[in-house]
């Protein structure tokens, strides 16, 4: 539950950009990402971002001192998405954000015969609404509304179980510039978070 990723678009500035990065390492390790940005004349800017991550894993539990768990591998596998929209109306700017990932976790839980094997499918999903307001020249008021989910489901091992988690929260703060060297922050945030 506390583990969640998130993944922040890079924000849009003049001309079309695109970055892919790929990584491979030991253990079957493989991970690409991909994001791409613009900003349209009418003040619109655009960003995408796509990852899969993918890690053969090691055997999680020591034969030798738990003797009767399965030695296998325990993997892991990720894919994410996330979309950025934002638009400038007058001196204030206002952006929308989606994510999206799933995977899968393989573990020991240490529980059942040698042959069981152990995995959860997770997917989390989110969106944030922000509004960014240039008051004065030197204050901006900024304010946002965020929603979150993160589920998980355990149904291939020896006792299987889930959870669902939702998050909302909403904030809102100031930053006025007094002068080069000093500035005055201000803000005020709320989270509301439940399990089942």
């Amino acid at each position: 539950l506390g583990g969640v990723i998130q993944i922040f678009t890079k924000e849009a500035t003049g001309a079309p950009k695109v970055g892919v990065t790929v990584q491979a390492g030991s253990r079957g390790l493989r991970q690409l990402d991909a994001s791409g940005t613009v900003k349209l004349t009418s003040g619109t800017r655009l960003s995408a971002t796509v990852q899969e991550l993918h890690d053969g894993g090691l055997n999680a539990i020591d034969q030798a001192k738990l003797p009767g768990t399965n030695p296998d591998t325990d993997g892991y596998k990720r894919r994410a998405v996330s979309f950025g929209v934002s638009q400038d109306i007058g001196p204030a700017t206002v952006g929308l954000r989606l994510r999206d990932a799933h995977g899968t976790t393989q573990y020991d839980s240490g529980f059942g015969p040698a042959t069981q094997a152990d995995e959860s499918k997770f997917t989390e999903s989110g969106a944030a609404l922000d509004v960014t307001l240039k008051a004065t020249s030197n204050l901006t008021i900024k304010a946002a509304a965020t929603s979150s989910t993160n589920k998980l489901d355990a149904q291939v091992t020896a006792f299987p179980y889930f959870f669902n988690s939702k998050s909302q929260g909403a904030s809102v703060s100031a930053d006025w510039q007094l002068d080069k060297a000093q500035r005055v922050t201000a803000g005020l945030e709320s989270t509301k978070q439940t399990i089942a």
